[in-house]
C-alpha cells in the first residue's frame, strides 16, 4: 500500500491530505532516526519531500491545503491555462497562500 496512513475512501482526496501525508513522513523519518540512535548509529538528517496539494485547486480554493493544512504548496494546471488573465490569476494565488 502506498499510503498506509489511508484507512477510509474520506482519506484518499481533500486539501487536508497533503499535510497528512507529509506529517505522517515526519514522523516515520523522527521514529527512523530515533531507533538508529538508540542502537548507536549516526542518522544524518534526511530531507523530506516537497508535498504538493493537486487536483481542482483555483484560486478559491487554493490557499487551504497550504495555510490551513501544511502542504508545500499546489499544482496548478487547469484553472490558470483557462483564465483571461493567466498571470493574474498566479499571482492572487500566490497572494492567497502567503498571506498570515
Amino acid at each position: 500500500q502506498s499510503h498506509p496512513e489511508k484507512v477510509s475512501v474520506e482519506d484518499l482526496e481533500g486539501p487536508a491530505l497533503p499535510g497528512l501525508v507529509k506529517r505522517t513522513l515526519e514522523s516515520i523519518l523522527l521514529e527512523e532516526a530515533t531507533e538508529e540512535e538508540e542502537e548507536g548509529h549516526y542518522c544524518p538528517p534526511k530531507t523530506l519531500p516537497i508535498i504538493y496539494a493537486i487536483g481542482g485547486i483555483d484560486s478559491n480554493n487554493c490557499a487551504e491545503p497550504v495555510v490551513k493544512y501544511g502542504a508545500d504548496g499546489v499544482a496548478v494546471i487547469r484553472s490558470v491555462m483557462q483564465a483571461e488573465d493567466p498571470g493574474g490569476i498566479v499571482e492572487n494565488m500566490i497572494h492567497a497562500m502567503t498571506k498570515n
